[in-house]
């Protein structure tokens, strides 16, 4: 059982008997069963909250290692394995990491950092990464984006979606429709429309 909390920021499950979750203080927890509850290894965020773990806005469960759970956070990313934290996996993202998503075929992932840059992996392991991110025709803008939320249909590993935040307001969503690739992506919501802003009071920071 987790404790109860005030705002759950992201809940994840590998299997029946492994549940992750942050809450409103952004702590990764793991869930042992349906009774027992721990910081993983080398998470705790120290005194109030002031430490390298006081955000973890992702988790995702890797389709092809079940015992693995992969995480973004203010102290970058990397993942779970059991209870051993393995972090800064790869060198190609040396960021703060807002989003992750994997296509459920395990075939890739994407991810976005802090400053709203997409990247997408198809090496299996998901330590080697490309930019997707650029204002060039058939990738996902840059341009005064400073938030990013990804996302893979479960249905359909072809399918990506991206939703973008431009200094909290709303920044469009760009879509895929050849599993991420770079230069397959376009504009599908654009900004500007009257009324169907999902983001309308600056939510997006």
């Amino acid at each position: 059982k987790l404790r109860p909390v005030s705002m759950l920021v992201e809940l994840a499950l590998n299997n029946p008997a492994e549940l992750m979750a942050s809450d409103y203080q952004q702590l990764a927890y793991y869930s042992w069963g349906q009774d027992d509850k721990a910081l993983p290894e080398d998470t705790d965020p120290g005194l109030f909250g002031g430490g390298d773990w006081t955000a973890c806005d992702a988790l995702a469960p890797d389709p092809n290692n079940p015992a693995r759970m992969w995480y973004g956070s203010n102290a970058g990313y990397g993942y779970f394995d059991e209870d051993v934290t393995f972090e800064g996996v790869s060198s190609d993202l040396n960021t703060d990491i807002g989003d992750i998503a994997i296509a459920p075929d395990g075939s890739y992932m994407l991810v976005s950092s802090s400053n709203g840059r997409i990247y997408r992996s198809t090496d299996g392991n998901f330590l080697n990464f490309e930019s997707v991110s650029d204002n060039d025709p058939g990738y996902v803008p840059t341009s005064a984006i400073t938030r990013a939320r990804v996302d893979i249909s479960p249905d359909d590993s072809n399918h990506a979606y991206v939703l973008l935040s431009q200094s909290g307001s709303f920044g469009g969503v760009y879509y895929s429709s050849n599993a991420g690739n770079a230069g397959s992506w376009g504009n599908i919501w654009p900004t500007g429309v009257p009324n169907v802003d999902p983001l309308p009071r600056g939510q997006g920071n």
